[in-house]
């Protein structure tokens, strides 16, 4: 892919990365300011992976305040606990 044909060079970079990570086996952090399209990056990495068959959890920042954070995090996933 060529990012000086886009007019966008800092998202044809995202969309590189993003190739190369829909079809491993990592988790991804996706972070960045309020507004920049990390839920949308987010919904597009996964749709075009492996496990778009499988839910999508999304963590916001208040889902790790307190102790029971990871506990959050895993009741997101149906059937997790």
């Amino acid at each position: 892919m060529n990012c000086r044909s886009l007019g966008n060079q800092l998202l044809c970079k995202v969309c590189i990365v993003g190739a190369r990570l829909m079809n491993t086996d990592l988790p991804v952090l996706i972070s960045g300011e309020s507004g920049t399209g990390k839920s949308l990056i987010a919904k597009v990495l996964h749709s075009f992976s492996d496990r778009r068959n499988l839910p999508l959890v999304a963590v916001s920042p208040s889902d790790l305040i307190d102790l029971d954070g990871p506990a959050k995090v895993l009741a997101k996933v149906k059937g997790a606990l």
